[in-house]
Protein backbone atom coordinates (compact mmCIF):
# COMPACT_ATOMS: atom_id res chain seq x y z
CA UNK A 1 0.00 0.00 0.00
CA UNK A 2 1.05 3.29 -0.93
CA UNK A 3 1.61 6.16 2.36
CA UNK A 4 -1.45 8.29 2.97
CA UNK A 5 -0.92 12.02 2.23
CA UNK A 6 -3.05 15.20 2.31
CA UNK A 7 -0.77 17.01 -0.37
CA UNK A 8 -1.99 16.96 -3.60
CA UNK A 9 -0.65 14.71 -6.46
CA UNK A 10 2.16 16.03 -8.75
CA UNK A 11 1.06 16.07 -12.32
CA UNK A 12 3.39 14.24 -13.32
CA UNK A 13 2.26 10.63 -11.45
CA UNK A 14 0.38 7.76 -13.20
CA UNK A 15 -0.08 7.23 -17.07
CA UNK A 16 -1.83 10.34 -17.66
CA UNK A 17 -0.27 12.68 -15.38
CA UNK A 18 3.22 12.12 -17.30
CA UNK A 19 1.35 13.71 -20.47
CA UNK A 20 -0.22 15.89 -18.38
CA UNK A 21 3.36 17.22 -17.13
CA UNK A 22 4.63 17.18 -19.99
CA UNK A 23 2.33 19.05 -21.60
CA UNK A 24 2.99 21.93 -19.02
CA UNK A 25 6.85 21.72 -20.32
CA UNK A 26 5.50 22.60 -24.15
CA UNK A 27 3.52 25.75 -22.76
CA UNK A 28 6.97 27.24 -21.40
CA UNK A 29 6.74 25.99 -18.06
CA UNK A 30 3.73 27.10 -16.94
CA UNK A 31 1.88 25.71 -14.00
CA UNK A 32 -1.30 26.01 -16.75
CA UNK A 33 -3.12 21.86 -16.81
CA UNK A 34 -3.62 20.29 -20.08
CA UNK A 35 -7.74 20.86 -20.28
CA UNK A 36 -8.08 17.89 -22.52
CA UNK A 37 -6.35 14.99 -24.25
CA UNK A 38 -6.79 16.79 -27.79
CA UNK A 39 -3.82 19.36 -26.46
CA UNK A 40 -1.82 16.60 -25.44
CA UNK A 41 -2.45 14.45 -29.16
CA UNK A 42 -1.52 17.67 -30.93
CA UNK A 43 1.53 18.01 -29.70
CA UNK A 44 2.67 14.99 -29.04
CA UNK A 45 1.59 12.98 -32.59
CA UNK A 46 4.31 13.25 -35.05
CA UNK A 47 4.64 10.10 -36.87
CA UNK A 48 1.81 8.50 -38.58
CA UNK A 49 1.93 6.17 -36.59
CA UNK A 50 1.84 7.85 -33.51
CA UNK A 51 -1.71 9.63 -35.13
CA UNK A 52 -2.99 6.30 -35.01
CA UNK A 53 -1.67 5.34 -31.69
CA UNK A 54 -3.39 8.67 -30.17
CA UNK A 55 -6.75 7.68 -31.95
CA UNK A 56 -7.55 4.74 -30.47
CA UNK A 57 -6.37 6.30 -27.11
CA UNK A 58 -5.31 3.17 -25.48
CA UNK A 59 -2.91 2.73 -22.15
CA UNK A 60 -0.53 1.31 -24.70
CA UNK A 61 -0.39 4.41 -26.64
CA UNK A 62 -0.35 6.81 -24.26
CA UNK A 63 3.04 5.04 -23.16
CA UNK A 64 4.53 5.07 -26.69
CA UNK A 65 3.33 8.47 -26.84
CA UNK A 66 5.50 9.51 -23.06
CA UNK A 67 8.51 7.73 -25.24
CA UNK A 68 8.41 10.80 -28.14
CA UNK A 69 10.86 13.06 -28.21
CA UNK A 70 10.81 15.30 -31.07
CA UNK A 71 7.52 17.04 -31.96
CA UNK A 72 6.88 18.03 -36.17
CA UNK A 73 4.51 19.94 -36.96
CA UNK A 74 1.08 18.82 -36.34
CA UNK A 75 0.17 19.33 -40.55
CA UNK A 76 3.68 16.95 -41.54
CA UNK A 77 1.50 14.43 -39.44
CA UNK A 78 -0.92 14.36 -41.74
CA UNK A 79 1.07 13.69 -44.70
CA UNK A 80 0.34 10.03 -45.47
CA UNK A 81 -2.78 7.88 -45.57
CA UNK A 82 -2.02 6.44 -42.51
CA UNK A 83 -1.33 9.84 -40.66
CA UNK A 84 -4.99 11.29 -42.10
CA UNK A 85 -6.51 8.16 -40.90
CA UNK A 86 -5.14 8.46 -37.28
CA UNK A 87 -5.94 12.29 -37.56
CA UNK A 88 -9.42 11.67 -39.31
CA UNK A 89 -10.46 9.03 -36.53
CA UNK A 90 -8.96 11.01 -34.12
CA UNK A 91 -10.96 14.21 -34.74
CA UNK A 92 -14.69 11.92 -34.74
CA UNK A 93 -13.39 10.53 -31.12
CA UNK A 94 -12.94 14.18 -30.15
CA UNK A 95 -16.09 15.21 -31.15
CA UNK A 96 -14.12 17.67 -33.42
CA UNK A 97 -15.61 16.42 -36.78
CA UNK A 98 -16.49 12.86 -38.20
CA UNK A 99 -16.68 10.67 -40.93
CA UNK A 100 -19.53 11.47 -42.88
CA UNK A 101 -18.96 12.20 -46.28
CA UNK A 102 -17.31 11.10 -49.51
CA UNK A 103 -14.40 13.62 -49.07
CA UNK A 104 -13.82 12.47 -45.70
CA UNK A 105 -12.96 9.04 -46.88
CA UNK A 106 -11.32 10.13 -49.93
CA UNK A 107 -9.00 12.23 -47.80
CA UNK A 108 -7.87 9.14 -46.00
CA UNK A 109 -7.25 7.45 -48.79
CA UNK A 110 -9.23 4.63 -47.91
CA UNK A 111 -9.86 1.67 -50.24
CA UNK A 112 -13.62 0.40 -50.20
CA UNK A 113 -13.40 -2.32 -47.72
CA UNK A 114 -11.87 0.65 -45.56
CA UNK A 115 -14.84 2.77 -46.21
CA UNK A 116 -17.49 0.13 -45.40
CA UNK A 117 -15.27 -0.94 -42.03
CA UNK A 118 -15.11 2.84 -40.85
CA UNK A 119 -18.57 3.80 -41.84
CA UNK A 120 -19.87 0.67 -39.94
CA UNK A 121 -18.14 2.13 -36.81
CA UNK A 122 -19.64 5.62 -37.30
CA UNK A 123 -23.41 4.35 -38.26
CA UNK A 124 -23.10 1.65 -35.68
CA UNK A 125 -20.64 2.58 -32.37
CA UNK A 126 -19.89 -0.24 -30.36
CA UNK A 127 -21.06 1.32 -27.13
CA UNK A 128 -20.28 -0.48 -23.98
CA UNK A 129 -19.70 -0.16 -19.51
CA UNK A 130 -17.24 -1.44 -18.40
CA UNK A 131 -16.50 -2.69 -14.40
CA UNK A 132 -12.45 -3.16 -13.38
CA UNK A 133 -12.33 -4.73 -10.32
CA UNK A 134 -8.90 -5.18 -8.11
CA UNK A 135 -9.33 -8.48 -6.23
CA UNK A 136 -6.75 -8.06 -4.33
CA UNK A 137 -9.08 -5.46 -2.95
CA UNK A 138 -12.37 -5.86 -3.14
CA UNK A 139 -13.96 -9.22 -3.62
CA UNK A 140 -17.51 -10.78 -4.04
CA UNK A 141 -19.46 -11.25 -0.92
CA UNK A 142 -19.17 -14.54 1.20
CA UNK A 143 -22.13 -15.82 0.47
CA UNK A 144 -22.25 -15.72 -2.86
CA UNK A 145 -18.37 -17.29 -3.32
CA UNK A 146 -19.94 -20.23 -1.07
CA UNK A 147 -22.81 -20.65 -3.69
CA UNK A 148 -19.92 -21.70 -6.57
CA UNK A 149 -21.08 -21.91 -10.05
CA UNK A 150 -24.53 -20.60 -8.92
CA UNK A 151 -23.39 -18.00 -6.86
CA UNK A 152 -20.76 -16.67 -10.06
CA UNK A 153 -23.95 -16.59 -12.00
CA UNK A 154 -26.16 -14.85 -9.49
CA UNK A 155 -22.53 -12.10 -9.15
CA UNK A 156 -22.62 -11.82 -12.73
CA UNK A 157 -25.86 -10.81 -12.91
CA UNK A 158 -26.23 -8.90 -10.12
CA UNK A 159 -23.84 -6.49 -11.16
CA UNK A 160 -24.90 -5.78 -14.71
CA UNK A 161 -28.73 -5.54 -13.48
CA UNK A 162 -27.37 -2.37 -11.41
CA UNK A 163 -25.39 -1.03 -13.93
CA UNK A 164 -28.37 -1.06 -16.16
CA UNK A 165 -30.78 0.28 -13.53
CA UNK A 166 -27.53 3.15 -13.11
CA UNK A 167 -27.72 4.16 -17.11
CA UNK A 168 -31.93 3.70 -17.52
CA UNK A 169 -31.87 0.86 -19.72
CA UNK A 170 -32.98 -2.51 -19.87
CA UNK A 171 -30.56 -5.35 -18.15
CA UNK A 172 -31.03 -7.27 -21.55
CA UNK A 173 -29.81 -4.28 -23.99
CA UNK A 174 -26.36 -3.00 -22.73
CA UNK A 175 -23.03 -4.19 -23.60
CA UNK A 176 -21.21 -4.92 -20.19
CA UNK A 177 -17.75 -6.09 -19.68
CA UNK A 178 -16.57 -7.06 -16.49
CA UNK A 179 -13.34 -7.82 -15.93
CA UNK A 180 -11.34 -9.11 -12.12
CA UNK A 181 -7.55 -8.96 -11.38
CA UNK A 182 -5.73 -10.33 -8.73
CA UNK A 183 -2.65 -12.19 -8.00
CA UNK A 184 -3.87 -15.67 -7.28
CA UNK A 185 -1.47 -17.17 -5.15
CA UNK A 186 -2.13 -14.03 -2.68
CA UNK A 187 -5.89 -14.56 -2.66
CA UNK A 188 -5.59 -17.92 -2.24
CA UNK A 189 -3.63 -17.33 0.90
CA UNK A 190 -6.30 -14.57 1.25
CA UNK A 191 -9.41 -17.14 1.24
CA UNK A 192 -7.41 -20.15 3.07
CA UNK A 193 -6.41 -17.51 5.80
CA UNK A 194 -9.69 -16.02 6.39
CA UNK A 195 -11.86 -19.26 6.05
CA UNK A 196 -14.05 -17.43 3.38
CA UNK A 197 -14.42 -20.51 1.00
CA UNK A 198 -12.13 -23.67 0.22
CA UNK A 199 -10.21 -23.43 -3.05
CA UNK A 200 -12.40 -25.95 -4.83
CA UNK A 201 -16.05 -23.72 -4.20
CA UNK A 202 -14.00 -20.75 -5.59
CA UNK A 203 -12.96 -22.04 -8.70
CA UNK A 204 -16.75 -23.25 -9.29
CA UNK A 205 -17.52 -19.73 -8.79
CA UNK A 206 -15.12 -18.37 -10.80
CA UNK A 207 -15.66 -20.54 -13.41
CA UNK A 208 -19.92 -19.91 -13.09
CA UNK A 209 -19.05 -15.94 -13.45
CA UNK A 210 -16.42 -16.13 -16.61
CA UNK A 211 -18.67 -18.56 -18.29
CA UNK A 212 -21.22 -15.78 -18.39
CA UNK A 213 -20.79 -13.87 -20.81
CA UNK A 214 -17.60 -14.12 -23.22
CA UNK A 215 -16.46 -10.32 -22.24
CA UNK A 216 -16.00 -11.82 -18.26
CA UNK A 217 -12.68 -12.21 -17.26
CA UNK A 218 -10.54 -13.23 -14.09
CA UNK A 219 -6.78 -12.51 -14.67
CA UNK A 220 -4.44 -13.98 -12.48
CA UNK A 221 -1.20 -10.82 -12.94
CA UNK A 222 1.25 -12.82 -11.14
CA UNK A 223 3.07 -12.49 -7.79
CA UNK A 224 4.94 -9.37 -8.47
CA UNK A 225 4.14 -6.92 -6.18
CA UNK A 226 1.41 -4.03 -6.86
CA UNK A 227 1.11 -6.51 -9.93
CA UNK A 228 -2.73 -6.44 -9.94
CA UNK A 229 -2.60 -2.86 -9.22
CA UNK A 230 -0.73 -1.94 -12.24
CA UNK A 231 -2.62 -4.15 -14.28
CA UNK A 232 -5.72 -2.65 -13.02
CA UNK A 233 -4.22 1.10 -13.99
CA UNK A 234 -3.58 0.11 -17.62
CA UNK A 235 -6.94 -1.31 -17.85
CA UNK A 236 -9.07 1.33 -16.60
CA UNK A 237 -7.40 4.31 -18.47
CA UNK A 238 -7.90 2.69 -21.77
CA UNK A 239 -11.58 2.41 -20.93
CA UNK A 240 -11.94 5.66 -19.57
CA UNK A 241 -10.04 6.72 -22.73
CA UNK A 242 -12.51 4.82 -25.24
CA UNK A 243 -14.81 7.06 -26.64
CA UNK A 244 -17.27 3.94 -27.15
CA UNK A 245 -17.18 3.09 -23.25
CA UNK A 246 -19.84 5.02 -22.16
CA UNK A 247 -19.06 4.71 -18.26
CA UNK A 248 -16.25 2.81 -16.22
CA UNK A 249 -16.91 1.34 -12.50
CA UNK A 250 -13.72 0.69 -10.51
CA UNK A 251 -13.78 -1.78 -7.42
CA UNK A 252 -10.62 -2.29 -5.22
CA UNK A 253 -9.46 1.31 -4.27
CA UNK A 254 -8.59 0.39 -0.96
CA UNK A 255 -5.86 2.33 -0.78
CA UNK A 256 -4.01 5.33 -2.36
CA UNK A 257 -2.35 3.39 -5.16
CA UNK A 258 -5.30 4.85 -7.71
CA UNK A 259 -4.43 8.50 -6.20
CA UNK A 260 -2.68 9.67 -9.74
CA UNK A 261 -5.16 8.31 -12.08
CA UNK A 262 -8.60 9.79 -10.77
CA UNK A 263 -6.76 13.13 -10.33
CA UNK A 264 -5.22 12.86 -14.03
CA UNK A 265 -8.87 12.24 -15.02
CA UNK A 266 -10.21 15.49 -12.92
CA UNK A 267 -7.63 18.13 -14.71
CA UNK A 268 -8.58 16.32 -18.35
CA UNK A 269 -12.66 16.95 -17.29
CA UNK A 270 -12.90 12.75 -17.76
CA UNK A 271 -14.27 11.79 -14.03
CA UNK A 272 -17.38 12.21 -14.95
CA UNK A 273 -17.08 9.05 -16.65
CA UNK A 274 -16.10 7.04 -13.45
CA UNK A 275 -18.01 5.24 -10.65
CA UNK A 276 -16.69 3.82 -7.61
CA UNK A 277 -17.46 0.58 -6.30
CA UNK A 278 -17.19 1.08 -2.62
CA UNK A 279 -14.57 4.03 -1.79
CA UNK A 280 -11.65 4.34 0.49
CA UNK A 281 -11.25 5.65 3.95
CA UNK A 282 -9.20 8.55 2.74
CA UNK A 283 -11.77 9.86 0.29
CA UNK A 284 -13.75 10.71 3.98
CA UNK A 285 -11.12 12.54 5.80
CA UNK A 286 -8.68 14.03 2.67
CA UNK A 287 -9.83 17.58 1.56
CA UNK A 288 -8.38 16.57 -1.89
CA UNK A 289 -10.72 13.22 -2.07
CA UNK A 290 -13.49 14.59 -0.95
CA UNK A 291 -14.98 15.63 -3.96
CA UNK A 292 -14.84 11.72 -4.92
CA UNK A 293 -17.26 10.12 -2.10
CA UNK A 294 -19.99 11.34 -4.55
CA UNK A 295 -19.21 9.33 -7.03
CA UNK A 296 -19.82 5.91 -5.18
CA UNK A 297 -22.49 3.80 -6.49
CA UNK A 298 -25.43 3.17 -4.05
CA UNK A 299 -25.51 -0.55 -4.49
CA UNK A 300 -22.03 -1.85 -4.14
CA UNK A 301 -22.26 -3.18 -0.91
CA UNK A 302 -24.77 -6.02 -2.07
CA UNK A 303 -22.59 -8.00 -4.36
CA UNK A 304 -18.99 -6.44 -3.04
CA UNK A 305 -17.15 -6.25 0.17
CA UNK A 306 -13.65 -4.97 1.24
CA UNK A 307 -11.15 -7.78 1.72
CA UNK A 308 -9.98 -6.03 4.36
CA UNK A 309 -13.45 -6.33 6.39
CA UNK A 310 -13.67 -9.99 5.47
CA UNK A 311 -10.08 -10.26 7.58
CA UNK A 312 -11.39 -7.85 10.56
CA UNK A 313 -14.23 -10.44 10.74
CA UNK A 314 -12.38 -13.24 10.78
CA UNK A 315 -10.24 -11.64 13.42
CA UNK A 316 -7.05 -11.73 11.60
Amino acid sequence: MEKESEEEIPTGSGFLGRLLQRERGRRGGTNEPADSFEGIFRDSGGEARSAVAASTLSAPAILSLDKINERPAYDASRESPLGRLGHAIYRGQAGVGILSDEDDFNMIGADESGRSLLMLRHDHPRKYIAVVVDADQLIFLPDLLRAGAKGGRMAAEAVKRNVADDVGAPVDEIDVRIELFANSAGLRGFLNGTKTVSLEVFYDFLLGFINSSPLYRFVDTGRALQSADNKVRAVFVDYVLDNDCEQVYIGGLGDYGYRAELDSLRRLKLLHRVSLLGIPDYTRVSRFYRDYAQRKVSWAGDVFILNQQVREKAGI
